[in-house]
């Protein structure tokens, strides 16, 4: 099946699979990641957050947000 005949859904998994392949560096793929689903759901907003220990969880990549208001 090619592209065009994808749905939204599959041409963002490809898209994904695609980004998680690059050799680029791993902030610049997670920037990416967060892009890509921003504009496939179209939202303002996409953030990803990781638990940095059981307590701490820290914004690692986002989109649509300001960093001075995170």
């Amino acid at each position: 099946m090619t592209e065009a005949g994808d749905s939204e859904s599959r041409k963002l998994l490809r898209r994904l699979k695609e980004t998680l392949a690059e050799s680029s560096a791993g902030q610049a793929r997670l920037d990416r990641i967060v892009h890509l689903i921003a504009s496939s759901m179209q939202t303002e907003v996409c953030s990803v957050y990781l638990f940095r220990d059981a307590e701490t969880l820290e914004l690692c990549a986002t989109e649509g947000l300001k960093a001075e208001a995170v």
